[in-house]
């Protein structure tokens, strides 16, 4: 399956998009850090779906919490999810 990360700033209508050869939390992490270093504006939310690739499943325990949600707050981001089921 491939695998592909997209950010869409509903302000500027910037678009931006990534094909890596997998989906990692280091990965979705990048991306995001790189898509917030090139907005023109600062964003204030950022909406996932709840991939383990952005938010810690149930049964999992991460020390220091998950790479994405560090990100996140690090920029003073809100990360928002949507329903499970509900892509």
């Amino acid at each position: 399956m491939t695998r592909i990360l997209i950010a869409i700033d509903r302000t500027s209508k910037v678009a931006f998009a990534e094909l890596p050869p997998r989906a990692t939390r280091m990965i979705a992490a990048g991306f995001l850090r790189q898509v917030l270093n090139k907005l023109p504006c600062k964003a204030h939310k950022v909406l996932t779906d709840n991939g383990v690739k952005f938010t810690a499943q149930p049964h999992q325990v991460l020390p220091g919490g998950h790479r994405f949600d560090r990100v996140c707050a690090g920029y003073g981001v809100e990360h928002r999810r949507t329903k499970p089921a509900h892509p």
